[in-house]
This record gives C-alpha cells, sequence and structure tokens, in this order.
C-alpha cells in the first residue's frame, strides 16, 4: 500500500494494519515451518479483523461518550481480561 493511500485510512484501520503487518512479519518463520500458504491465507483475514475490532473496543471504551456502544465495549473488554490464563509469558517490555 503507498502511503498515499495508507493516510487516507481511519486511524484505527491504520493502526490495525501496522499491528498486523509486525505480527505477520514476526510469524513468518512459523508460518514456514507449520503452516501452509492456503492456512496463511485463510488465517490472515482473521488476524487484520480481530485486530482492528479490538482497537476498535479500546478507542470506544475509553472515549468521553456514554453510549450502549461503549458499555458493551468495556464488557468486551473486560471478558478478554478474564479470558488471560494466569501461565501466560508477559510480553518483555
Amino acid at each position: 500500500m503507498d502511503t498515499e493511500n495508507f493516510q487516507k485510512l481511519d486511524t484505527t484501520v491504520q493502526i490495525a494494519l501496522i499491528i498486523v503487518m509486525y505480527i505477520r512479519n514476526d510469524m513468518e518463520d512459523f508460518h514456514c515451518h507449520h503452516l501452509s500458504d492456503k492456512q496463511m491465507k485463510e488465517l490472515n483475514p482473521i488476524i487484520r479483523q480481530a485486530t482492528y475490532d479490538i482497537l476498535k473496543h479500546l478507542r470506544l471504551a475509553s472515549s468521553n461518550e456514554s453510549s450502549k456502544e461503549k458499555v458493551i465495549a468495556k464488557d468486551i473488554i473486560n471478558f478478554q481480561i478474564e479470558l488471560i490464563p494466569d501461565y501466560w509469558e508477559l510480553p518483555i517490555g
């Protein structure tokens, strides 16, 4: 995607694409050893959409507006937090 077209996108879409591109590049060795190109072709759009969706929920949940959508976004985020297993290693910061 060229810079001009990228700049025309919604900010949340831009952020999602950057994150997903980074994830895709980080997964390349795993892909080469464990997943076919066909499987990656199916997996990539799922990751892109899920990344965009959670970013949208995070943005809405932290907004100043008061709406039913904000309550739903907060519920979705809280549910995700509850699902995080204790055994997950934390990302290195």
